[in-house]
């Protein structure tokens, strides 16, 4: 399962639109990251195409400047990005956070599969976690969805209270959580992540490659 850790000072500004106030927390794992758009392109057209995929590796494509033509590009293993609704620091095989300006504006900047999942939150059966209305985690379809595989299993912990199960036995449920305080939920057998923390106060959402799934 891979992991990605999104990182460090992002210090790109885009050239219009309303720009979001980083808040990331500074962090040691992400010095030193590159920055992925050219000096003196136009950086909120290239955020307008803007794609994360399952990995958080993402593409986008790069306005025509005189005298080179449009082209579509991607990330580096190793990058951050900052777009005006959207900061992103990734750290390949490691992890990633994120900051948007809302947690329902997200899921219009991920690549979908073909039964409009998307990637990043797939959890097979061609359904989805939902993180779009803070306080809420729940499981969404796609088209022609089916029970998420048996030995997939979800589960939101915030604080000291007991971990609630979302998905388990190919069985789902809804879980709230208090949006004033980081949650995390943990998971086993999707594709890349085995913890993903949201902040939800701070628009901000870490995913981690490797996390131990707590005890019930």
């Amino acid at each position: 399962m891979r992991t990605f850790l999104l990182a460090a000072a992002l210090s790109l500004s885009a050239s219009a639109g309303a720009q979001i106030q980083n808040q990331l927390p500074f962090s040691l794992n992400f010095l030193l990251l590159k920055s992925v758009f050219p000096a003196g392109y136009d950086v909120a057209e290239a955020c307008k195409t803007l794609k994360i995929d399952a990995y958080g590796d993402a593409t986008y494509t790069l306005p025509a400047r005189f005298p080179n033509p449009a082209r579509e590009d991607h990330t580096p293993d190793d990058y951050s990005l900052t777009c005006p609704n959207l900061i992103i620091e990734h750290r390949k095989y490691t992890a990633m956070r994120l900051q948007v300006d809302s947690f329902a504006n997200l899921y219009s900047l991920l690549e979908m599969d073909y039964y409009n999942v998307p990637y990043l939150f797939d959890i097979t059966g061609n359904q989805y976690l939902d993180i779009s209305t803070p306080g809420v985690v729940k499981v969404a379809k796609g088209e022609n969805p089916d029970a998420p595989h048996s030995d997939v299993v979800i589960g939101l912990k915030q604080g000291n209270a007991p971990i609630i199960p979302i998905v388990f036995g190919g069985k789902t449920q809804e879980a709230a959580y208090d949006p004033a305080a980081p949650a995390d939920l943990y998971i086993r057998n999707t594709r890349e992540w085995q913890k993903i923390t949201l902040d939800a106060s701070h628009g901000i959402i870490y995913f981690t490659a490797k996390a131990p799934f707590p005890p019930s």
